[in-house]
């Protein structure tokens, strides 16, 4: 109930909790021993990461900043799928992409089988996905923009993030793709309901 009170010191976080257990803010296909588990969950990553990232995002477009945002659809198969993950790496099958799941995916991992623990491995998919990535972050890295390649024309290419369209990138399998309003709905729901509880 803290994190609450340390997002937004106006939240009641016994109101909040409660409203939140009792909408669709929960996913209702959670088992109900996991109920308040996913809860949880959700409730760290909005105020720590998600809420955060569109605050800064916003600044930025703000300001007249180059801004570009992307999502992590893809949560890694190693964490749900035997075929690549030992059983004690998997999590519940609720749980996505964890916060910086992608740095894997970044710094080419599927690509070091060497480096790898044992048991674990990546699919085909997830190296397109990858070199994606790296390719996009390179470029960003290099010019400042990420669809600035000397090499291969990358598609689709990342918009500038801005707070009409909240246009983003969302790195998934099989592909890439680009959509907008990220997380609206619980950004309004952090900023304008849960105060007002």
């Amino acid at each position: 109930m803290s994190l609450l009170k340390s997002f937004d010191k106006s939240i009641n976080p016994q109101k909040a909790i409660k409203f939140l257990a009792a909408s669709g803010y929960n996913d209702t296909n959670v088992p109900q021993m996991m109920k308040y588990s996913k809860l949880h969950s959700t409730l760290t990553a909005d105020t720590i990461f998600v809420i955060q990232a569109l605050k800064a995002a916003d600044k930025h477009a703000e300001l007249g900043k180059e801004t570009f945002l992307y999502y992590l659809n893809h949560a890694p198969l190693y964490n749900h799928d035997n075929r690549y993950g030992p059983v004690d790496a998997h999590k519940a099958p609720f749980v996505g992409a964890d916060h910086s799941d992608e740095n894997l995916l970044v710094f080419g991992f599927p690509f070091m089988d060497n480096y790898l623990r044992e048991g674990f491995r990546f699919s085909e998919g997830e190296k397109k996905l990858s070199s994606t990535i790296m390719r996009f972050f390179t470029n960003f890295a290099r010019t400042g923009n990420p669809n600035n390649s000397t090499d291969v024309e990358l598609a689709p290419k990342w918009p500038i993030y801005d707070q009409e369209s909240r246009q983003h990138m969302c790195f998934d399998t099989p592909q890439c793709f680009v959509a907008n309003n990220i997380a609206m709905e619980r950004l309004n729901l952090y900023l304008n309901i849960l105060p007002k509880l």
